[in-house]
Parts: structure tokens; C-alpha cells; sequence
């Protein structure tokens, strides 16, 4: 069994390809991951993107008052060949997000079944810094291997602080075909 194209390598290059990657608008009923929106939601938008070698990616933006949130989905399929390694939560943010001003992250922890980490960054060129929160979660771990064939990222980020409670919403609000 090997990784898929290397592995952290195929995930840093698939996720964080942006522009570059050929998102579709698409329904959100559609995709393999899904939010159930919380009260501060004003707006979401689903994409999809067939990554090739059979592999999918998915995007969710949500978009309220003062604060961003954006979940993604890249899977593989089940074949028991390719799979993802699995990699720090703070590692797969700062592959997934843009912006390299990223600071003061917290240690790790776990809530509802996602590694989760808080940092502040700034998302967009002459933005303000704003509070964020990461939180990754792997699904589909691969026999006789250390892989997963799919992995949710997911990065919140808001004007104030998220409370814990909101934080939890957030978590409690994502589902996935897969879990």
C-alpha cells in the first residue's frame, strides 16, 4: 500500500489549490458533507471537485455577521491502495489556509470527535486579524495502514472570540456520509 501521491504532499497540494483547482458550484444536498447551519448563518455555498485517481473534494462556505467559517472534504476511493496519513490539526490549517499570518496558536484537544486548535489570523490582504478555530477529523482508517480515505478540515474565524458553546454548535452542526 502506498500514500496518495505522498501523502501530506497530495493533501497540502489538493486543499490548498484554490483558485487553481476546478471548483463547481453545486447543491449542497449533493455532497458528501454537510452543515446544518447554526443561528449566525446568514449564507452557504457548496462546491465539488472531482480531484482525479477517483479522489473527491468538497467545500462548504458559511457566512454570517462578522465571522467566515469554511469546511472541506477530500476522500479517496476504497480501493485499500491510496489513503492520507494522518497529520496534526494545526498542520492541516496552515496547509488549507492561504494567509501565513497565522499566530499565537493553543495546544490541541478534542471535542465531538474533532482535534481542534485556536489561533489568530488575518484571511484576506488588509483584513483585521480575527479569532479562529481549526479542527480537523479523520474517517475511513484503511486495514494494515496508518491511513484514513477521508478527512474533514474545517477553520472558523470571527471578530470576537468563539465561546466554547459556539465552537460546539459548530462541530455539532457537521455531518458526514462517511461517520
Amino acid at each position: 500500500m502506498g500514500c496518495l501521491r505522498g501523502g501530506a504532499a497530495a493533501i497540502a497540494a489538493v486543499l490548498a489549490a484554490g483558485p487553481a483547482q476546478a471548483w463547481q458550484a453545486t447543491d449542497c444536498g449533493k455532497l458528501q458533507i454537510h452543515f446544518a447551519g447554526i443561528g449566525a448563518t446568514t449564507r452557504t455555498e457548496c462546491k465539488a471537485d472531482n480531484a482525479g485517481s477517483g479522489a473527491s473534494d468538497e467545500l462548504i462556505d458559511a457566512y454570517g455577521i462578522g465571522s467566515v467559517l469554511f469546511i472541506m472534504h477530500h476522500g479517496v476511493p476504497d480501493t485499500g491502495r491510496f489513503y492520507m496519513p494522518r497529520m496534526t490539526v494545526k498542520h492541516l490549517v496552515q496547509e488549507v489556509v492561504t494567509s501565513k499570518d497565522l499566530s499565537d496558536w493553543t495546544e490541541p484537544t478534542e471535542s465531538r470527535d474533532f482535534d481542534v486548535i485556536r489561533f489568530k489570523g488575518v484571511l484576506a490582504a488588509g483584513g483585521a486579524r480575527m479569532a479562529c478555530v481549526g479542527f480537523s477529523r479523520y474517517a475511513g482508517h484503511v486495514d494494515h495502514s496508518t491511513g484514513y480515505r477521508h478527512v474533514v478540515i474545517g477553520v472558523l474565524c470571527d471578530r470576537a472570540d468563539p465561546s466554547e458553546a459556539t465552537v460546539a454548535e459548530v462541530l455539532g452542526a457537521v455531518g458526514a456520509d462517511f461517520w
